[in-house]
């Protein structure tokens, strides 16, 4: 029913209009010097990381060739990023490349706890365009610790897994954190009422013209 439809409606924009605002979007780096990151393919892979045109300014480029086998292409970044419960954290991407897995990593203080979003067999764009992670999108990958939630990120990682192999280049700008509000389930209970009927009388007209919806608190 229309009506029905209509409750559903409103109670994400009651939802909507109650989270708090975020804060700002910042940047954790604009890449106008790529001289913060480093080299660390694997065995056999090679990897150069030069700066470049960018989407605003300046990329980081990375030209990686897997050598006909398997591996991976790490760019590696120290960071000191304190992590609200929700957050976003996002970078813009192109590439000249056959299809591989895209991995962003997330890595704790001891170096061996790590964090991560796996886009396994990821298609680059020749063009331009933004890649979004939330909280909920990055998960524990490996480490002592055996999982839970990181709280302090000392190092970001943005790896080129083999996938298809080969060679090829991929351009990063615009890094940036945004911290959001907690995420938290809508608590109230849609009501619909028609106004068109007596007490103890069936309403009259059409219900999914006639309806009042409201939010109430169980």
């Amino acid at each position: 029913m229309r009506c029905a439809r209509v409750a559903c409606l409103t109670a994400l924009a009651v939802a909507c209009v109650a989270m708090p605002r975020a804060a700002q979007t910042t940047a954790l780096d604009a890449f106008d010097s790529v001289s913060a990151w480093s080299a660390r393919p694997s065995d056999g892979v090679s990897l150069r990381i030069a700066a470049d045109s960018g989407r605003h300014g300046t990329a980081m480029r990375l030209d990686f060739d897997f050598h006909g086998h398997a591996g991976y292409a790490i760019a590696h970044r120290a960071i000191d990023l304190p992590l609200p419960p929700n957050y976003e954290l996002s970078f813009s991407v192109r590439g000249n490349a056959p299809r591989e897995n895209l991995e962003f990593k997330l890595i704790d203080s001891t170096g061996d706890n790590v964090w991560w979003h796996n886009a396994v067999d990821y298609s680059f764009s020749r063009r331009w365009s933004a890649v979004r992670y939330r909280a909920s999108d990055i998960a524990f990958a490996w480490g002592p610790v055996g999982g839970g939630v990181l709280h302090r990120a000392a190092a970001i990682e943005i790896v080129v897994t083999a996938g298809q192999g080969g060679r090829g280049t991929v351009w990063i700008d615009d890094l940036a954190f945004r911290p959001l509000a907690p995420e938290q389930p809508y608590d109230l209970t849609p009501a619909v009422t028609a106004s068109s009927a007596a007490p103890a009388v069936e309403p009259q007209g059409d219900p999914d013209k006639d309806c009042r919806i409201t939010g109430r608190k169980d």
